[in-house]
């Protein structure tokens, strides 16, 4: 899978999951191998989505899903100096989610709970 994402220019994960995404570890992955994501406006996303900067989001609740998935691939496509500069702060944020990053901060946190 590794290969496929590195081999990619963007990952698209339209999930329309309201109440069964929990947080998108898929695009993340995607997104450690350089990959502009291209997601749903779901929440789970906004953690490490920023929309145009870390990556591309449409609005999934306008009644017309495919036409705004479709405008908005089309337009990244085109903009290959844009997809360039969100793979870059894509592959950034993805970093700040890697295994000794996050485990750090959670013995922050256990540390502050327990204090």
């Amino acid at each position: 899978l590794i290969k496929e994402y590195k081999r990619a220019r963007i990952f698209a994960y339209p999930s329309l999951a309201e109440t069964g995404e929990t947080f998108g570890l898929a695009v993340l992955e995607a997104m450690s191998c350089g990959c502009a994501p291209f997601v749903s406006s779901l929440d789970c996303f906004k953690e490490f989505i920023e929309t145009s900067r870390s990556g591309f989001v449409f609005d999934h609740k306008t009644g017309k899903c495919r036409e705004a998935m479709q405008s908005g691939l089309r337009e990244i496509l085109m903009n290959e100096s844009g997809q360039k500069a969100v793979s870059r702060e894509a592959r950034r944020v993805a970093k700040s989610f890697e295994l000794d990053n996050v485990s750090a901060r959670y013995l922050k946190d256990f540390a502050r709970i327990l204090a």
